[in-house]
């Protein structure tokens, strides 16, 4: 599991933006790997992996994110690679 994303998200998003065409990515395609670790490696709820990113944006930099967008970037992930919508 990377965790990378706690550190330098924001650097990460720079450099996935780079010499981007069109709308800029707004998650870290390692947040995304976080985020797809849970809801498949636990076999829990899209709205369940929210609830959690909820609990620890508490007490760690991490940006809240809605389980539609999870289930969307997750989806994508698995069908397309790394995607940035």
């Amino acid at each position: 599991m990377d965790i990378s994303f706690l550190r330098s998200p924001i650097e990460e998003i720079k450099n996935m933006n780079n010499g981007k065409v069109g709308a800029p990515c707004e998650y870290s395609h390692t947040y995304t790997h976080f985020l797809a670790f849970l809801k498949i490696g636990f076999k829990i709820s899209y709205r369940t992996v929210q609830r959690i990113i909820r609990g620890l944006s508490d007490h760690l930099k991490v940006e809240e994110i809605h389980f539609t967008q999870i289930r969307r970037r997750i989806q994508d992930y698995i069908v397309n690679g790394y995607p940035c919508t």
